[in-house]
């Protein structure tokens, strides 16, 4: 159930960019919890729809790495109360194709208090339809065992070099249409931004556009 102000907000809108805020880091010698990762979201008039940090617990970012366990509270602009919750599951390694649930990237949505499970975001095992070739996730509602749409990334390109000097587009498919839009990771506009400086991870901007006539709660998932 999406709440009726995001509805209101989002309704209509075409295009969303998630640009880097902020570096914060919340943890203290006497807490476990870290922040960091802080973005917003804008829509195609460049106006702030929502935002949101990056919690996670410190110890499993050090022995985890890139694998470790996350939070992210979305929170609608204006408001204070979260009006969904982004949750990355610890998974042990990262591969392509996916051999097995252990590396299957997997993002979950759920809604504001973080109590009932919205949708989900996932690598398809043992690459799916493309995935073998073309960086795949396939998006699904709770109730739902089948994808209502699939992002699906540039053959053996992304990445690497290339995201240094060119935008990259990963093709959103819908269970209707084909091609309905499109998410960007735009490439880097300073030498500052190809090193990841002043910190690693917090440079990069991404887009997406799609149709303003998509329901409000697929936006959100995509």
């Amino acid at each position: 159930m999406v709440p009726q102000d995001v509805t209101k907000r989002l309704e209509g809108v075409r295009r969303l960019t998630v640009e880097p805020r902020e570096f914060s880091n919340g943890s203290s010698c006497c807490s476990f919890t870290t922040r960091e990762r802080t973005v917003t979201i804008y829509d195609q008039d460049k106006q702030p729809c929502m935002y949101a940090a990056e919690e996670h617990s410190w110890l499993g970012r050090l022995l985890a790495g890139p694998y470790h366990a996350w939070t992210m509270p979305l929170v609608l602009q204006g408001n204070q109360d979260p009006s969904f919750q982004l949750r990355r599951p610890f998974r042990c390694c990262a591969m392509a194709p996916v051999l097995g649930p252990c590396c299957q990237q997997r993002l979950e949505v759920y809604d504001g208090p973080g109590e009932t499970l919205v949708g989900s975001a996932s690598q398809p095992l043992l690459g799916g339809a493309g995935g073998l070739f073309h960086p795949t996730v396939q998006l699904m509602n709770k109730d739902s065992k089948m994808p209502f749409a699939s992002i699906e990334g540039p053959c053996f390109v992304s990445g690497g070099l290339s995201s240094f000097c060119c935008d990259q587009k990963f093709r959103i498919n819908h269970k209707v249409a084909y091609g309905i839009g499109h998410v960007e990771r735009v490439r880097p506009d300073r030498i500052t931004e190809v090193l990841h400086l002043p910190h690693p991870a917090t440079q990069d901007i991404f887009s997406m556009q799609v149709h303003p006539d998509l329901p409000v709660g697929e936006k959100i998932m995509l």
